[in-house]
């Protein structure tokens, strides 16, 4: 049977191509004659015979010049019309996936039935679709997919970005990110980094954290080494919550694998165990461990020659082991926090260390420290009135202001406290009147 003619053949094409193929074949389903039309230049490129008399045979020569190796069987041993049509028609074969070599790389196309012939006709259509990047990305989902469980049980989310074309892959093994994208797979991973740090990030770390995210810079950091991950807070449901984000690059440099952790539970533990240690059990005061943290700070502000002006008070418990002795160490514990609560209210905002035992020690600074004189003779009238009336507890004190002319630590300052502080409590002996319990 003849081939129709060309406008009904291109009129036919002209039909299927609407649905976006590199390539049509229309073939005589009687004499395997074909013909067929592509708009694709790679296509082209291939200079395939626009026609011929026997589709299959054709097919099969051209599968050994132009089809990747490996899957050249798909249309030599196997491809035959006979089977060719008979699992087509059945519907056990949809489509055949391969690999055409274009300018020497292998490349994914999908040939599948577009027209099957039916009764009375007597042709049907093929298309061929380039599945290459589709084909490469689901690909890539599966190998990131592996990689992502086995990553999952650390991490609660991963990233597998394309550096070529910035596309990236997310995986979530928690709900916390459905909140921010509800899709898997994206486009331009870093402009959508920036675009979410906008209305996500805590506004303190939006700044380093896109510092570290930008795309030339870390791809530097990594490729020379494992860089230290870092650490920031979003916002989600209004609340802050810290995550951890660290990463890799794979050998060929052409993705980067971002892990992002929720670290919340651990930041916050850590957070609070360090304010713990840094705390008095009995009087939640400041400890001696806090007071050496602040030392160590005077000491490198003192060094560099800007300490900022600062007045140091000493106080000590009169009577603590006399009350202890007396009426046991339930009740001196209780002198001891009533002694807190009394120097607390005395230098409000101002941290109070104790030391250990009856000391404590009270830093003032910016606003108490301008008022320092008035606030250390209205805490000694209070006392004075509790040593008379033994009505609270007694606590001798001595004040010492930081002269950078003369001081070169924070030890030459608080031995002048300490000496004004031992003169006090001589002082408040003399006019002490020894309570019967002690004070809540």
């Amino acid at each position: 049977m003849a081939m129709p003619n060309q406008d009904v053949v291109k009129n036919r094409i002209s039909n299927a191509l609407l649905i976006d193929y590199t390539s049509i074949y229309y073939v005589d389903a009687n004499t395997n004659e074909y013909c067929w039309f592509s708009m694709d230049e790679d296509y082209h490129s291939l200079k395939l015979n626009p026609s011929g008399s026997d589709f299959f045979e054709d097919l099969a020569r051209d599968a050994k010049i132009y089809v990747y190796p490996e899957d050249q069987h798909l249309f030599t041993d196997e491809f035959t019309k006979e089977r060719f049509l008979h699992d087509m028609q059945r519907g056990d074969i949809k489509s055949i996936e391969y690999r055409l070599v274009v300018d020497g790389k292998p490349v994914w196309h999908m040939l599948r039935m577009i027209k099957n012939f039916k009764n009375g006709e007597d042709y049907y259509i093929l298309g061929v679709i380039n599945i290459d990047r589709l084909k490469r990305n689901r690909d890539e989902r599966e190998l990131f997919s592996e990689l992502a469980v086995s990553l999952a049980e650390h991490y609660n989310t991963i990233y597998y970005v394309d550096l070529r074309n910035d596309d990236y892959l997310e995986f979530s093994s928690t709900n916390l990110f459905r909140v921010i994208d509800e899709d898997a797979v994206g486009h331009d991973f870093f402009e959508e980094a920036k675009v979410n740090a906008d209305f996500l990030l805590h506004p303190e770390d939006k700044v380093p954290f896109l510092s570290y995210l930008e795309k030339e810079q870390l791809v530097k950091n990594y490729a020379s080494g494992a860089p230290a991950p870092i650490e920031y807070r979003m916002i989600i449901e209004g609340k802050e919550v810290y995550m951890r984000l660290t990463g890799m690059l794979t050998k060929d440099r052409s993705h980067i694998i971002l892990c992002v952790e929720n670290i919340d539970a651990e930041k916050r533990a850590l957070e609070q165990a360090n304010k713990d240690a840094r705390l008095d059990s009995l009087t939640g005061l400041l400890n001696k461990r806090a007071y050496g943290e602040f030392i160590e700070s005077i000491r490198i502000h003192i060094q560099s020659g800007f300490a900022y002006p600062f007045a140091l008070v000493m106080c000590d418990i009169n009577n603590l082991k006399l009350c202890n002795d007396t009426f046991g160490h339930i009740e001196g514990d209780k002198l001891i926090k009533a002694a807190a609560n009394e120097i607390k209210n005395a230098f409000p905002g101002s941290p109070v260390y104790r030391m250990g035992g009856d000391e404590f020690i009270v830093i003032l600074f910016n606003k108490n420290y301008e008022n320092r004189y008035l606030l250390f003779m209205d805490f000694r009238k209070r006392v004075r009135h509790n040593a008379v009336n033994a009505s609270g507890p007694v606590i001798a004190t001595g004040m010492a202001e930081y002269d950078p002319s003369i001081d070169k630590n924070i030890a030459e300052v608080a031995h002048r406290a300490d000496l004004l502080m031992y003169e006090n409590k001589n002082n408040l002996k003399k006019i002490c009147n020894v309570p019967t319990k002690a004070y809540e």
